[in-house]
Parts: C-alpha cells; sequence; structure tokens
C-alpha cells in the first residue's frame, strides 16, 4: 500500500468515524470561510452604509450574533468588521456582547433543530465527555478554556456544550471571558487597517497597545486552554 492510498483510507476511516457530524464538519469548513471573504469585500460599502454611534453598535451585536449563531462568518472575522465600520472601542465592545449571545443562540436554538438522532450519536463520543469534566467544577470556567483553547470552530463548540447540556449563564459568561482578547484584537486591527486606507497612517497607539495585551491574554488563555483538555481528553 503506498502513502496515497494509506492517507484515503486514514480520510476514510475518519468521515465513518464522524457518522452523522460529517456534514457538520464540512459545513463548519467551508461556510464561514465563504463568509469571510464575502465580508472582507464588501467592508467599505458596509463601514459607508452602518449606522454611526450606538445605532450602529446595536445593529452590529443583532447582525454578529445571528451571522455567528448561523455559521455564516467566523468570529473572529465578525469582530475584525465590526471595529472596520465603527472604531475600535464600539466595535470591540459590539463584538464584546455580540459573541456569547450567537453562543448562546447557537446552543439553544439553532443546533438542536437538527434532531436528538445526532445527540444521541455526540453524547456518546469522548469528546463530549471531555467537556462534561471540563465543566464539571466550574461551568463558567470550562467554557473560557474550550473557547480559548481554539482548538474547534467557534459553532462546532457550541454544538459540543449544546450536547453536553452546559448551562445557559456559564455559556455566556465563560463565552464573553473567552470573547475579550479577540474582540480587543480583531476590532482593533480592523479599525486600523480603515485608518491605513483612508489616512495612509498606522494605527493609534493606544489601539496599537491594547492589540498587543488582547494577543498576550488570548496566547495564555490558548495555552491554559490546551493543557486543560489534553488532561481531561486523555483521561
Amino acid at each position: 500500500m503506498n502513502a496515497l492510498e494509506r492517507r484515503l483510507q486514514a480520510l476514510r476511516a475518519l468521515i465513518d468515524e464522524l457518522g452523522p457530524l460529517r456534514w457538520v464538519a464540512l459545513a463548519s469548513a467551508i461556510v464561514p470561510t465563504v463568509g469571510l471573504f464575502v465580508v472582507l469585500a464588501w467592508l467599505p460599502w458596509l463601514a459607508e452604509n452602518m449606522p454611526s454611534g450606538w445605532l450602529g453598535g446595536a445593529s452590529a451585536v443583532v447582525a454578529i450574533t445571528g451571522a455567528v449563531a448561523a455559521m455564516l462568518l467566523p468570529a473572529g472575522m465578525a469582530a475584525f468588521a465590526a471595529g472596520y465600520c465603527l472604531g475600535p472601542w464600539l466595535g470591540a465592545g459590539s463584538a464584546l456582547i455580540a459573541l456569547p449571545l450567537a453562543g448562546l443562540v447557537g446552543q439553544r436554538l439553532l443546533w438542536p433543530l437538527l434532531g436528538e438522532r445526532l445527540y444521541a450519536f455526540m453524547r456518546s463520543r469522548p469528546r463530549i465527555a471531555a467537556v462534561r469534566t471540563l465543566c464539571a467544577n466550574s461551568a463558567a470556567r470550562g467554557v473560557l478554556r474550550l473557547r480559548g483553547a481554539c482548538l474547534f470552530p467557534f459553532q462546532v463548540i457550541s454544538l459540543q456544550l449544546s450536547a453536553a447540556a452546559i448551562g445557559a449563564a456559564a455559556v455566556l459568561q465563560g463565552g464573553a471571558m473567552a470573547a475579550l482578547p479577540l474582540a480587543m484584537v480583531a476590532a482593533g486591527l480592523g479599525a486600523s487597517l480603515r485608518r491605513w486606507r483612508e489616512l495612509g497612517a498606522g494605527p493609534e497607539p493606544v489601539v496599537g497597545i491594547a492589540v498587543l495585551i488582547g494577543a498576550a491574554l488570548a496566547a495564555l488563555l490558548c495555552s491554559a486552554g490546551r493543557r486543560a483538555w489534553r488532561r481531561v481528553y486523555a483521561a
């Protein structure tokens, strides 16, 4: 058996192992990626037509919540677009509110629409057992670690939290803490890109500092989350 045949065999085994999740995995890889490129192409139009001030912030919260929960857009791209359209602070604040809500809407409303067959399959999987273990002592901290580890797409984590029956309060609290560094980095970069395009200037110093702080927090959270996941998944 040559290398190509071995790889194809491994791929077939992985697809068989995923069972009804194969379509979820395929959609989570393709749909948000397409949405990312669409939003990137339309960023100038969005920035020009987005309402200003708090009305724009409220519009961004609704749009991000729906798009991210429905797996139409990656969470980071949503925060980046908010920063580009609304500026670093209002953009980051809008993303910080919307992303935990998107996680809750996906967990409680959208993923259950797929039916009990998918949930019955998932509840027997080692990953769902690991999610339950991770959230056993402090569910909010478990959600924070799971989202911060960045091992799975945002919407897939919402599905895992749904199958593991994690409480709504923990999903919101842990999701908000995990969204903070992401919102700081992505919204700051989005606002800086617009400033460069329109003024030919680099980021404002305070925005640059916020991006660096957010990146450092994200790196620490990712490292801690991955260590915690390895512990519970290997147990």
